[in-house]
């Protein structure tokens, strides 16, 4: 047994933080008091002057591939004792043998290279390469959209065939049997955009039975916003399933300031009238996703090789070129109404510089170094994009029951953004002040338990899973910036991940406590 003593205990249910101590009985946390006095047999943890809350739960990482390459690290280091990775539509399993060099390549700038001997395999047998995996925080995934539809019907536009819709289905309860937490969405991106909402009204209605989540990076984060809120709301009453939104944003110069207030209006009045609708955000103003993104939809038919491809001819360099410099009904074209001087590769030799920087050094147009940028990298640039406004992210972040996610990618190579080492100490830092410490906490412990089912989790209670941080309030911060992304919060003094502690900011030592998690059927 443990006995962390003279804690000032923050429970995640957003009372006000208490004088006491913490008794842990294995994984499980076995009494909670003022003063536990001194128990016979315990380890004890001295902790006069630091906070005991929650570890920090989370939902959105893509980090699919971390147990494989030994990593873990970085996550506990920052308090993160769960998190759930398979978002926006990106997920290492499902694939079929004969289109897995399309996902490979789909999900690089994202979640990273995807190993070889998992072409075919669904989570099931993933599930067992994970259990060689010495895990340093609990984990659990979604099934990504984009990786079904890959699977049964590659990169091709159009509509499903009744045998494709059943083959998607099937591929998806097959996952769900499995254990996954439910369906992830990345509805911007090819080839997710080419379902047609009759199609996916009933890939939802899969997960809707068994009481699973589907999430959802929407269609569209700038001008469409609006009409990509309501379709969410479409989905939800027509499916019955429960939705989150991932990455609530207003992205581009023109919606700054103007559509955040309605969006969060028409969350609510869904809520309302019967619909389980929830959404998270990130506490930064930059965005983090690939290059190619900013391109038409319909380039992108075929996959990103493909695209490439078309890419060398000067006609079809030209139309882009001139598609990229015109306003867009069907899609957001973020690239104008960005201007190339607020997108920044982030891999490459000319990394950290905007496009507008690279473009002038070369002699070139955006457009034209967008294209060579993206053929001389086989696709694979992630960006940053300050896409955002100071006032929306603290609309958003000040909400009732929003919850804070990191969205942290992990590109095979090249930079990354500062909110995957950062996220959860800058909110609690930075933000956390109009709603008070205690209440803030919620939204990176308690609320996302909760949505995600996670019973034993995010609180510090009786009978609770112990997942605790102590943590000094005077010195939490993040550290992380777009120059240094790489570095870790500070403040963080101790992790605990099912009763063992697991880091200490003053050794370099690193337990393994953390477990697969499996969704529980419904």
């Amino acid at each position: 047994m443990t006995l962390i003593k003279n804690a000032l205990i923050a429970d995640g249910g957003g009372g006000n933080a208490f004088a006491g101590d913490i008794l842990i009985n294995g994984e499980y946390i076995e009494a909670i008091a003022p003063d536990l006095g001194s128990v016979p047999g315990t380890e004890r943890i001295a902790a006069t002057g630091l906070y005991a809350l929650p570890g920090f739960i989370d939902i959105h990482r893509h980090g699919d591939l971390i147990p494989f390459a030994g990593g873990g690290t970085e996550e506990l280091r920052q308090g993160i004792t769960t998190f759930i990775n398979g978002n926006c539509g990106f997920s290492a399993v499902p694939s079929s043998r004969q289109n897995f060099p399309l996902l490979r390549h789909y999900a690089l700038p994202v979640i990273g290279a995807i190993p070889e001997r998992f072409a075919g395999m669904g989570f099931a047998e993933f599930r067992r390469e994970l259990e060689g995996c010495a895990l340093r925080s609990h984990i659990g995934y979604l099934c990504g959209g984009g990786a079904l539809r890959i699977a049964v019907k590659g990169f091709e536009p159009g509509p499903l065939s009744a045998a494709e819709q059943d083959r998607i289905g099937g591929l998806l309860q097959d996952e769900l049997d499995a254990g996954v937490f439910g369906l992830s969405l990345g509805l911007m991106y090819a080839p997710e955009n080419y379902y047609s909402m009759e199609e996916l009204a009933k890939l939802c209605e899969i997960p809707a039975k068994q009481g699973r989540i589907v999430t959802a990076h929407l269609w569209g984060e700038g001008k469409s916003l609006p009409e990509s809120v309501d379709k969410i709301i479409r989905l939800a009453r027509r499916s019955g399933a429960s939705f989150h939104i991932s990455h609530l944003k207003a992205a581009g110069r023109s919606c700054w300031k103007t559509r955040i207030p309605g969006i969060l209006e028409k969350i609510r009045t869904a809520r309302d009238g019967g619909l389980d609708i929830s959404f998270d955000v990130y506490p930064y103003t930059a965005a983090s996703t690939s290059l190619v993104t900013l391109l038409p939809p319909a380039l992108q038919q075929g996959g990103v090789e493909r695209m490439l491809d078309r890419l060398r001819e000067p006609t079809v360099r030209a139309e882009t070129a001139a598609a990229l410099r015109t306003e867009q009904s069907l899609w957001d074209n973020l690239a104008l109404d960005l201007g190339w001087d607020r997108i920044v590769p982030g891999r490459g030799r000319e990394s950290g510089k905007t496009i507008a920087e690279i473009a002038e050094e070369r002699g070139q147009s955006g457009e034209e170094c967008v294209f060579d940028l993206l053929l001389e990298n086989r696709g694979n640039v992630p960006i940053f994009l300050y896409s955002m406004c100071e006032e929306d992210v603290e609309t958003i972040l000040a909400e009732p029951g929003v919850i804070v996610a990191s969205d942290a990618i992990y590109p095979e190579d090249g930079t990354a953004h500062p909110r995957r080492y950062g996220a959860h100490a800058r909110f609690l830092s930075r933000y956390a002040g109009k709603k008070g410490f205690e209440q803030a906490l919620q939204s990176v412990t308690a609320l996302p338990a909760e949505r995600f089912g996670l019973k034993t989790r995010g609180r510090l209670r009786k009978n609770a899973v112990a997942d605790i941080l102590l943590v000094d309030r005077d010195r939490l911060r993040d550290t992380a910036d777009y120059a240094d992304p790489a570095r870790l919060p500070e403040g963080i003094v101790m992790a605990m991940v099912a009763g063992r502690p697991s880091f200490f900011e003053n050794k370099r030592e690193y337990n393994a406590g953390g477990k697969l998690l499996l969704a529980q059927k419904g």
